[in-house]
């Protein structure tokens, strides 16, 4: 009997695991799209870089928009993760604005997630959507260090 409760529990943690990798990797394809396509690609487009069915998509994303936004999300945090970790300084507001200068360099330093931003910027509505709650939350980190 403890044994089946064991496996019980392994089972869960292996699904978990499978989910947040599927879901993982259509948010990586979901990126590529972004790059190639913009936020104007189709669910059908979106499937066929992933390699799984439109039903897959639905499975882990509310709609196409909800995956579009989280990819997007998810390559402006971690940009803004790497350029921080290249600071000393991560509170001040000058640091936050060498930050900032960065984006200018993103050809450079992330030619994928320049060509995101090329394709995306076309619609700041989607781009606000994508990455306001993170924005947000490190603004409210950074406004009392700047006096703000």
């Amino acid at each position: 009997m403890v044994g089946t409760s064991q496996a019980g529990q392994k089972a869960p943690n292996r699904q978990s695991a499978h989910i947040a990798r599927k879901r993982a990797a259509l948010i990586q394809s979901a990126q590529q799209v972004l790059a190639d396509i913009g936020p104007d690609a189709t669910i059908e487009q979106i499937s066929i870089q992933a390699n799984v069915s439109p039903t897959t998509i639905y499975n882990h994303f509310e709609n196409k928009d909800a995956l579009l936004r989280e990819a997007l999300d998810q390559m402006w945090r971690d940009w803004v993760e790497r350029a921080n970790a290249k600071q000393t300084d991560e509170q001040s507001f000058q640091s936050r604005l060498t930050v900032c200068r960065e984006l200018f360099r993103v050809d450079d330093s992330d030619p994928l997630f320049a060509k995101v931003l090329r394709n995306t910027l076309t619609d700041p509505h989607f781009v606000i959507e994508a990455v306001m709650a993170g924005g947000v939350s490190a603004l409210r980190e950074v406004a009392p260090a700047a006096g703000l």
